[in-house]
């Protein structure tokens, strides 16, 4: 219980200091009483942290080529990956869904992935019954960053990363035209012009031009070359 003195300064410095926070009256002298409180407060060694050291702060600067993409940790199809390069993907059970799992506890349309134009993906829970977890925490709706792992039900893991796609090992179709084409795949047969004016039903000064044209377009200068190119694309075959 209150003293009279305790009583008597509690009534003179707190009820104005009440007063001025609910806007009712002002008393200069209290709201300085209480700056200095709160100044004596904030360097109070018990209160106010010393450590001014500096922290490093990793920021992750991804390359202007890096795509998003899901690598499948923990599931059936562990070691996969799904590009997310369409602004919209859901992934679910359902047979018509772009990223198909079938895992137990993954609802038929269970959650969908979305991109900004930035490159920047968000995880959209779509109601699903298991939930959708960005690093053990349930989400409606999140931001990916570098390196989440999204679990989808109780048997799927997803790592969520911006890879750089490898490029394609499958050889350029080499910019020519039907017949020109055609013409060149005699060549790396071994025909001579004359033999493949025959074989065509034209004229050799034909089989000529249209080589001086091929020549050109793919910046060669000899059969020898054209027939290595025609190799290398696997065009030799297609014609037997």
């Amino acid at each position: 219980m209150l003293t009279w003195r305790e009583s008597r300064v509690a009534r003179t410095f707190f009820r104005p200091v009440r007063t001025v926070f609910q806007g009712r009256t002002r008393c200069p002298w209290t709201v300085r009483f209480w700056r200095l409180v709160g100044r004596s407060a904030l360097y109070s060694p018990e209160v106010y942290d010393e450590d001014t050291s500096l922290q490093l702060v990793t920021i992750h600067q991804r390359s202007a080529d890096a795509e998003p993409a899901l690598d499948v940790v923990v599931g059936s199809a562990k070691g996969e990956r799904s590009w997310l390069r369409e602004s919209e993907l859901v992934l679910g059970r359902d047979e018509e869904v772009p990223l198909r799992f079938t895992e137990r506890g993954v609802s038929r349309c269970h959650a969908k992935f979305i991109r900004a134009s930035d490159g920047i993906v968000s995880v959209l829970d779509l109601g699903s019954t298991n939930g959708t977890f960005v690093n053990g925490k349930r989400v409606d709706l999140a931001v990916l960053r570098e390196g989440d792992r999204i679990q989808v039900g109780p048997l799927l893991v997803l790592h969520f990363a911006y890879q750089i796609p490898e490029p394609d090992k499958r050889p350029a179709a080499l910019p020519l035209s039907a017949r020109q084409l055609e013409i060149a795949r005699l060549v790396a047969r071994g025909l001579t012009s004359a033999a493949i004016a025959d074989a065509l039903g034209i004229r050799t000064r034909t089989v000529t031009s249209h080589l001086e044209h091929i020549y050109d377009r793919l910046a060669i200068s000899s059969r020898a070359t054209l027939t290595r190119l025609i190799v290398e694309a696997g065009l030799l075959d297609d014609h037997e």
